[in-house]
């Protein structure tokens, strides 16, 4: 758009974005395009982004087997649950502190998770159709997927 001449400005407040719920499965697929993109895309720096991700800890954790690693985990939760009820306080979103804690496992489960599988796949599912992510990440149409496997209502 810059080259075109158009002029770009920055908001001075976050734009709040509102979407449909989502139930945990496209809620899934949704971080996985975006992951897959970002892989795609930028390889060498998608993999750096594993530094601030929590795979590493969840990795160390499950293979030390050790009842007191599992406490590296504690400081973890807290310090993203705090984090991220600062942001979505930021954005005018209120939810009690205890539920942003109480989900913030799960969140950092599916983020470690999709950054994982984003290594061993090229290919989305969005709506109905099957997509192929190119280097530039554009979406190039594969086939049409049954509304059942693609997680569409």
């Amino acid at each position: 758009l810059a080259d075109r001449g158009v002029r770009i400005e920055l908001a001075d407040l976050p734009l709040r974005l509102a979407s449909d719920r989502q139930d945990w499965l496209t809620y899934f697929r949704h971080q996985l395009r975006v992951a897959l993109t970002y892989r795609i895309t930028n390889p060498l720096g998608y993999f750096g982004s594993l530094l601030v991700i929590t795979l590493p800890i969840f990795i160390v954790v499950i293979l030390s087997g050790a009842p007191s690693s599992k406490l590296l985990l504690l400081p973890l939760i807290l310090f993203r649950g705090f984090t991220n009820h600062h942001i979505l306080q930021r954005l005018d979103a209120q939810p009690p502190i205890w539920k942003t804690l109480m989900i913030t496992p799960i969140c950092l489960a599916t983020e470690s998770a999709t950054w994982l599988c984003s290594w061993f796949l090229t290919s989305i599912h969005w709506g109905a159709q099957h997509y192929e992510v190119t280097r530039k990440g554009k979406l190039k149409r594969l086939s049409v997927v049954r509304p059942s496997y693609a997680g569409s209502r």
